[in-house]
């Protein structure tokens, strides 16, 4: 009888220590993992901080005082941003015309990903402007008119006389009606791009 409560005293011992042995590893695992996570966390603050930079360098004015580029923070997507299911091109990836084929293709959420991570990390190339246009587009699409507002005002305000500059500016004035900015609507409908301050 002693034996047996000897052995059963060591079994109890055993799987106590091995629990302890278990929640210590599992202690410094969720420790690394939120270590980890602060460190996305705070790479994802600097990219929407750039982001925003970028919103606020290219703020255009229509003359009534109202802005055509509202302030209202959008942070920079994540790199690990999930693709659409079925969707062959990963707008991870990067680059324009991967952003641009994955609107094309009727993704747009992943070419809204793409082309917002475009513009962040690529704020002064030449194709930058082209794609505020084709994210308005997308917004537009998806019925965001605030955010369409501001990237088809700023591609307005870099081409104002561009090829896609006319179908730009009716989705500007169809977003400022929906939103409830008829007086802005109204002069841009009457005075073109000429009503978009340089």
């Amino acid at each position: 009888m002693k034996g047996r409560i000897h052995i059963a005293l060591a079994l109890a011992f055993a799987f106590l220590l091995t629990g302890c042995v278990t929640g210590r590893d599992l202690f410094e695992e969720n420790a690394v993992a939120i270590q980890k996570l602060n460190n996305r966390i705070s790479d994802l603050e600097r990219r929407g901080d750039g982001f925003e930079r970028e919103l606020q360098a290219a703020r255009v004015r229509i003359p009534s005082g109202v802005l055509a580029v509202e302030s209202q923070r959008e942070t920079a997507p994540s790199a690990s941003s999930p693709v659409s299911a079925g969707t062959a091109l990963d707008p991870r990836a990067g680059g324009y015309e991967n952003a641009l084929a994955l609107y094309r293709a009727g993704d747009v959420d992943g070419a809204i990903r793409g082309l917002r991570e475009f513009i962040v990390g690529n704020p002064r190339d030449e194709q930058a402007v082209m794609a505020h246009y084709w994210l308005g587009n997308a917004y537009y699409t998806e019925r965001n008119y605030t955010k369409a507002l501001r990237h088809l005002g700023i591609f307005l305000k870099n081409r104002p006389q561009g090829e896609k500059s006319e179908p730009a500016l009716e989705k500007l004035i169809a977003s400022l009606r929906a939103v409830g900015r008829n007086d802005d609507a109204d002069i841009l409908a009457k005075e073109g791009t000429n009503a978009i301050a340089r």
